[in-house]
């Protein structure tokens, strides 16, 4: 017969001390298992197909270098040439090259955002180049909407940049962090120190001189896995528990 006596905490429940050394814990958890570079790089994504540039090809790095920042490269789509100058607020140039689209007169131009030589190292506003082919009949307005389009991208570029450093900085805050952790559920010792353990819906409260049963097979002999964690030795069901006291296991 083997006893434990072991309390766990909620975040919530715990001392203003333990709460920072639960706060402290728990950033170095989620920078360990940090996935803020696939969120910045999704917010891209959106917010460039959304105004209508290709997103097949972002290169960024948000180091807070003075060589640093996004760019991203590819073919702009024939449709989407009329949304990036609504975007940048070219309406009559806008106007001039959907009457040159439906026309068929702009079939073979082709916009192209391709790296410079600068881009071969790094990834800002200033490494990307803007290429068009125009035929002779248009090729007054298509130089004017392909400045207006390098422009908008330069600006873009920036603009998600800033949008880059605030979605870093945001997983900084103490308002964030807290709320990781009461979202996931963490649990803790007396101290803040993580358990790795989080409350489960189902949980079971182990109480001196109660005979505990399984939820799912109703079996009543359990395996200690690991400190804090039971399993059924029938089905393998796994409990972790907030608060138990007595519990006899093998």
């Amino acid at each position: 017969m083997h006893y434990l006596l072991t309390e766990l905490f909620e975040y919530d429940e715990l001392s203003d001390q333990a709460k920072d050394r639960a706060r402290r814990e728990h950033s170095k958890m989620l920078s360990e298992c940090d996935n803020r570079v696939e969120d910045v790089r999704k917010h891209f994504e959106i917010s460039l197909e959304k105004i209508g540039f290709p997103k097949e090809d972002i290169d960024f790095s948000l180091g807070y270098q003075h060589s640093d920042g996004m760019a991203f490269y590819g073919r702009i789509e024939f449709s989407n040439i009329e949304n990036i100058l609504k975007y940048a607020d070219q309406d009559e140039l806008a106007h001039n090259w959907k009457t040159l689209y439906d026309a068929g007169e702009v079939n073979d131009v082709c916009f192209n955002i391709s790296r410079k030589s600068l881009g071969l190292h790094y990834s800002h506003y200033n490494t990307m180049l803007l290429t068009s082919d125009s035929p002779p009949c248009c090729k007054f307005i298509i130089l004017k909407i392909t400045s207006a389009i390098s422009d908008v991208i330069k600006a873009v570029s920036k603009k998600l940049e800033a949008d880059g450093y605030k979605l870093l900085e945001t997983r900084k805050t103490k308002s964030y962090i807290e709320e990781s952790i009461r979202t996931t559920e963490c649990l803790f010792k007396k101290s803040g120190e993580p358990t790795g353990l989080r409350i489960y819906s189902n949980e079971t409260f182990l109480k001196e001189g109660t005979n505990i049963k399984c939820d799912y097979c109703h079996c009543m002999k359990f395996t200690k896995t690991k400190k804090d964690v039971i399993s059924c030795n029938n089905c393998e069901a796994t409990y972790k528990v907030k608060t138990y006291h007595s519990m006899e296991v093998r």
